[in-house]
């Protein structure tokens, strides 16, 4: 389909609106690389303490099942004895 504006170059004022147009659609993908930039790190962070949580659950329940098994043995071997 063809437009018989389609030969004629843009009016000026409608170059000039375009040109603002990128230049706010460029501020806005800064602003977004940095807000990504910030969510990443947020994301690390979080990634880091849920695994230190898990390691230290993992060392704590570690930690009872030794002592359940200690006592289990100690009264095994009170009742043995």
């Amino acid at each position: 389909m063809h437009c018989k504006y389609d030969d004629e170059p843009p009016r000026r004022s409608s170059a000039i609106d375009m040109a603002y147009e990128i230049v706010d659609m460029h501020r806005k993908l800064e602003r977004l690389q940095d807000e990504v930039f910030e969510l990443q790190e947020y994301k690390q962070k979080y990634f880091d303490l849920l695994n230190q949580s898990v390691a230290h659950g993992e060392h704590m329940i570690g930690g009872l099942l030794t002592l359940a098994l200690k006592l289990g043995d100690d009264e095994a071997n009170r009742k043995g004895a």
